[in-house]
């Protein structure tokens, strides 16, 4: 949690291991005690166990993996969703499951208890590009609908701070590689003024509390200082500026991220993935504030690539 505070530890934290398929090879490389060299994953993300009600869909193969596709809407008319049945976490005894099991098992671990945010939710029952026209179509519904489903996620919020576990993690993706999905004002109005009472409730019990969303974010860091925020991830690198974000945000909001997933990482060579690394370390890392990781990487990454991407971090030192 030093990252959190700005302090500086030996190295850069990070939350990457060594994958599964790639043990071997390391064990054979460096011996048994690979893990000290290569082993870097210093946080776990848990999400809380709530069933939201959801559109129909299918899975659909996309080449690399199944994913799930929503394929109509679960309602057309916001009155209809008055009447669907949200999950209540006050009658859900496995509701913190996983944060629980983690706490005992990765006690060495800062813990994370994830909040899945109304944009998300949401674009389950309605799908996403059904709410960039409902917002104009039918305000009232839509906050009717999104004050339903944060009632409920700040509840979840005021039981969660009994754990001793550390961060609170809002995650809704707002953003693309261009910008911001809906104009600044409106992500303001139907997503970060309904955190607001739950990061307070947060802090209160001494959590940090970090963001999720994937894309450009730059637009949207003054108003996700201005609730309470204290770390923003992923940060991509390809879409957002970190000597930017440095020149306004440096002690004020750290990085869990930086790492670039779809370009060097998985297509780059180890020579790049090396430079990767330290060129985050050196911008985003210089004052502490960073726990450098991403999101998934989804394309296939080389043994070779992995041992840059790892060695490296190792490398990284106060």
């Amino acid at each position: 949690m030093r990252a959190f505070n700005f302090e500086r530890g030996d190295r850069v934290a990070a939350g990457f291991g060594v994958p599964a398929q790639y043990a071997e090879q390391f064990e054979a490389k460096y011996g048994p005690d690979y893990g000290l060299r290569f082993n870097h994953r210093c946080l776990c993300n848990c999400i809380p166990k709530l069933t939201w009600p959801n559109a129909p869909g299918k899975w659909v193969d996309d080449g690399k993996d199944k994913v799930w596709w929503y394929t109509a809407p679960l309602f057309e008319d916001y009155r209809d969703a008055d009447k669907l049945v949200f999950p209540d976490p006050r009658n859900s005894p496995d509701v913190f499951e996983s944060l629980e099991k983690n706490l005992k098992e990765r006690p060495d671990h800062a813990m994370a208890c994830a909040i899945i945010g109304p944009i998300t939710i949401l674009h389950g029952m309605r799908l996403q590009d059904n709410i960039y026209t409902d917002v104009y179509d039918d305000p009232d519904g839509v906050h009717r609908t999104i004050k339903r489903i944060m009632d409920i996620q700040t509840d979840l919020v005021r039981q969660a701070v009994a754990l001793p576990f550390d961060i609170i993690f809002y995650m809704d993706d707002i953003a693309s590689s261009k910008g911001l999905l809906m104009s600044r004002e409106m992500l303001c109005e139907y997503v970060l003024d309904y955190f607001e009472e739950g990061i307070e409730i947060a802090k209160k019990h001494g959590k940090k509390v970090a963001y999720h969303t994937d894309g450009n974010v730059m637009d949207l860091l003054d108003d996700m200082h201005r609730v309470g925020i204290d770390c923003v991830n992923p940060m991509q690198p390809q879409f957002n500026n970190f000597e930017e974000f440095m020149r306004k945000f440096d002690g004020k909001m750290m990085v869990w991220g930086g790492i670039d997933n779809l370009d060097v990482i998985p297509f780059g060579t180890p020579e790049d993935v090396k430079n990767h690394v330290e060129y985050v370390f050196s911008t985003l890392g210089k004052n502490g504030g960073l726990i450098m990781g991403t999101h998934e990487i989804r394309s296939p990454v080389t043994f070779e690539n992995w041992e840059a991407l790892l060695g490296t971090i190792h490398d990284c030192l106060y």
